[in-house]
Formats: structure tokens, C-alpha cells, sequence
């Protein structure tokens, strides 16, 4: 090699091919194709039921929970079909007859049960009006997917509720009396003269209208919570009714929760980890009004032992680490409640780790 020579590489300049360029077009190109030919396709599949589109919109109405529409479904096919059963995207929707079946170019009457509160569901107390969509379909034998149509329309409030959902956030102790809870409404201009009616489900309360204001336009109602109602956290709806020309019906949620009066304290005893052969002992008390007589205590885990001590309805629940691992066990106390008059029984968790 010569002293002025060196070491160079020419660059190498890599065309591109034309299958490399043209690629992106057609992939593009056949994506394209293939949507126009499924958007076609999509049109002009047969259709072998039909519903008027003036059906499908029951224009504008009041709130009710029984809003009767019909439509009427035609066969336009060249054979017998047989729709085996009606479904609905809400529940708020119930159709008669259940199923039928259809001659070549005949058609027959499909009644709908609409719950039209359900338009109101998740709008705020304020909103005067909503629109109520559903989609119903009709499944039928041999078909699939089965002919779909969306009704809707717009509904109107009858009632503005002060407080929507009406949450009650007072203490609830089952089997003491509730505090009466207050209901304030105002009605739609056009309803200042109704004559409303309350209705609340039986195991939950009762509800009575309190007031009317022609002048205002408001509406008051009170209602009463059962004392009998289950422990926990409860739901219902308070009706408020009238006929004013056609049924008028708005829901009021209700949501509360009910506590027990007579409890263990702690509800849960959580030992934590010991070895092998460790013994580990926690008290709990049961507290109520009045006075509580606990009758007996059950326990089915041979490693807890549950003892009375000197102070009156405080237990030690003693704990054995007799195996590895987690170890859970439940603690029955069976007891009388001679404030409420009724016998109770409190479930107590033990939770312990051997090591």
C-alpha cells in the first residue's frame, strides 16, 4: 500500500425497493376496500323484520313507572319466523306477548311496559327533563344477530326533589324508634293543582303526604322508617302518584344504613404471630343498652378457650399456637336483650399466625 493510500470505505447508498414504497398504499388501499365492502355488505343484508321509525319515538310524556307503548312488527321476509323471546338493554322494559311467530308479509302488535323513571337515574335533582333510550331486540329461531331497535323519547319531571337521592345520615338503631324524615318537592307549573298520594314499600316504612301549596306549587311528605328493618345498609323508593289526564309516578331513592344496638368490642381479636406452643389471651365486651344477658358461647376451634371474668359481660378469649400458619376461627355469643325485648346473636372473629 502506497503512503498516500488509506483505508476508506465508500459509503453504501441502499435504494429503496418498489415493493417497499408501495406497500403502505396497498395495505391502505385494502383496509379501505374491505371496510366498503363490509359497509356494504352491512346495507344490504337482508332485513327480514321492520318496525316503523315512527314507532321507535313515543315523542314526550310524564315520568310514570307504567308507560304503555306499542309497536307493531312486520314480516317482510319470504319465509315463517319464529321469535322465540323479546330482550331489552334495561330492565325498565317488559314486552307482551313473550314470543310469537310470523307468516310471509304478516305483522302483529308488540306492547311495551316502560318504566320511564329510569331516564332520571343518574340525572341531578334539577333536571326538568331527560331522554329515555332503550334497545329491543327480537330473537329469533335460526337467526343471528337477532333485529335490533331503539326507542326513545323524552320525559318529563312531575316532581324536583330538595334532596336527591334523600340519604339519611342519622344514626339508625334497629329497635329504637327513627327519626321522622321530611320530604320537600316542587311540582311542574302545570301540576300545581294535583292530588298527590305516597306510597313507600311496607317492610321499609310508611309515608304520608304532609302538605300541598297551590300558591308555591310544593309538596311535602314525611316518612317513617320501619324499626323492624334488617341490619345494614338499605335501599328503597318512595312513589309519589298522581292521574292528572295520565299516571304520573316519581321515584325518590332512599338510602340509610341500621346498626345494631347491642355489639362486641373489639368485633375482630387479632393475635399476630407467635411460635409454636405460645398462648395469647385479649378481652371483648359486649355493650348494649339496657341489660344484656348472654346465655351461651360457642366455638369449634379446640385452640381458643373462652372465659368469663369478674366484670360482667367482659370475656377473655385465650388463643393457643398450635399449628403454622393462618389460622381464622369464628366465636358465637348468644344473648338476651332485655332493653329490646329480643334475642341476638354477635358473631366474633379471631385471627392468630404460628410460626
Amino acid at each position: 500500500m502506497k503512503a498516500d493510500e488509506t483505508n476508506q470505505l465508500e459509503p453504501v447508498v441502499v435504494r429503496p425497493s418498489v415493493w417497499s414504497r408501495t406497500w403502505p398504499i396497498l395495505l391502505l388501499g385494502t383496509i379501505a376496500a374491505a371496510a366498503f365492502w363490509l359497509s356494504e355488505r352491512s346495507k344490504h343484508r337482508p332485513t327480514v323484520l321492520v318496525v316503523d321509525a315512527k314507532e321507535l319515538n313515543f315523542g314526550e310524556t310524564w315520568e310514570t313507572k307504567d308507560f304503555h307503548w306499542k309497536i307493531k312488527i312486520t314480516n317482510v321476509s319470504e319465509k315463517a319466523l319464529k321469535i322465540r323471546e323479546f330482550g331489552a338493554s334495561c330492565a325498565c322494559v317488559v314486552c307482551e306477548p313473550k314470543s310469537l311467530s310470523l307468516a310471509p308479509a304478516e305483522s302483529a302488535e308488540v306492547k311495551l311496559n316502560l318504566d320511564l323513571r329510569q331516564a332520571f337515574v343518574k340525572k341531578s335533582s334539577e333536571a326538568e327533563n331527560a331522554v329515555f333510550e332503550t334497545e329491543v331486540a327480537a330473537f329469533v329461531e335460526g337467526m343471528h344477530p337477532p333485529p335490533i331497535w331503539r326507542l326513545k323519547g323524552t320525559v318529563r319531571r312531575a316532581l324536583r326533589f330538595e334532596k336527591y337521592p334523600l340519604e339519611i345520615k342519622d344514626n339508625l338503631t334497629r329497635g329504637r324508634d327513627f327519626p321522622l324524615q321530611l320530604i320537600h318537592a316542587k311540582a311542574h307549573p302545570t301540576l300545581v293543582n294535583a292530588k298527590w298520594k305516597v306510597i313507600c314499600p311496607p317492610e321499609y316504612g310508611t309515608a304520608a303526604l304532609l302538605a300541598t301549596s297551590k300558591l308555591q306549587g310544593t309538596v311535602q311528605a314525611t316518612l317513617s322508617i320501619s324499626p323492624k328493618i334488617a341490619v345494614g345498609k338499605f335501599s328503597c323508593d318512595v312513589v309519589f302518584e298522581t292521574d292528572e289526564g295520565e299516571p304520573i309516578a316519581c321515584a325518590l331513592p332512599v338510602l340509610g344504613n341500621v346498626s345494631e344496638t347491642v355489639s362486641l368490642l373489639p368485633s375482630t381479636l387479632v393475635y399476630g404471630a407467635a411460635p409454636l406452643g405460645a398462648r395469647k389471651s385479649q378481652h371483648v365486651s359486649v355493650q348494649g343498652p339496657g341489660k344484656v344477658k348472654v346465655q351461651r358461647i360457642e366455638w369449634a376451634n379446640k385452640d381458643i378457650e373462652v372465659v368469663s371474668t369478674e366484670r360482667e359481660n367482659i370475656y377473655q378469649v385465650r388463643v393457643l399456637f398450635a399449628n403454622r400458619g393462618q389460622q381464622e376461627s369464628n366465636v358465637r355469643f348468644y344473648l338476651h336483650s332485655e332493653g329490646e325485648k329480643r334475642d341476638l346473636e354477635l358473631l366474633l372473629m379471631v385471627s392468630y399466625y404460628g410460626t
